[in-house]
């Protein structure tokens, strides 16, 4: 690891947090799931490229979100998902998750079946099948609605977490599985409509 730049006592403290960091990081990668662990991939690989110590200190209660303002890290994302991307395989011994279960029995509820494939497949591939639990009372909802697109030539990825109600954006903490709220339920609403979102999240796979 590169040494940081500091005092000696902001060296030493940065040192250890780097350390704590990187340790937790490759230990949680064992149980993480697959975007979860493409993150951790690119904050260990960049980890090098921080050597403030006072960045580590002021990032030291959730170093993670030190990494989302990084071009470096997005850049790493990309490159690491684009040379995993022909290995993947689909994982079927996985148990489905219980947002997985709620959203087949709103499909078998609504009719709903699998969206049928197209001779060209597009560029850009939208989740936005938590879009449906919008049609159920606020309280039979989950506490999170996840949004994301990523884009196949670039291999770049982005999301939007809101609430049940869809106000407000949050960041989910792949290392504690927590969630961050980044923006207040004053300061962004949810689009009235799939297409309107989805250009909120081609834009953010732009940024």
């Amino acid at each position: 690891m590169n040494n940081l730049n500091g005092s000696e006592k902001q060296i030493a403290w940065a040192t250890d947090i780097r350390k704590e960091f990187i340790e937790k990081t490759q230990a949680d990668m064992k149980s993480a799931d697959k975007n979860d662990v493409l993150d951790m991939k690119a904050m260990l690989k960049v980890a090098d490229n921080i050597t403030e110590a006072a960045d580590w200190i002021n990032a030291r209660r959730n170093v993670k979100i030190m990494f989302f303002d990084r071009a470096d890290f997005w850049e790493a994302r990309r490159e690491i998902k684009a040379a995993e991307k022909p290995a993947e395989k689909e994982d079927s011994g996985r148990k489905p998750s219980i947002r997985e279960m709620l959203r087949a029995k709103i499909a078998e509820k609504n009719g709903d079946g699998a969206s049928a494939q197209t001779d060209e497949e597009p560029r850009i591939v939208y989740d936005l099948s938590d879009w449906d639990f919008l049609s159920k009372p606020a309280e039979d909802r989950p506490t999170y609605l996840r949004f994301t697109a990523d884009d196949k030539d670039s291999g770049s990825h982005a999301e939007i977490i809101t609430n049940r109600h869809g106000e407000g954006r949050w960041l989910r903490d792949s290392t504690t599985g927590d969630y961050i709220q980044i923006s207040g339920t004053s300061q962004y609403r949810l689009p009235r409509t799939k297409n309107a979102l989805e250009c909120q999240l081609a834009f953010r796979l732009r940024r």
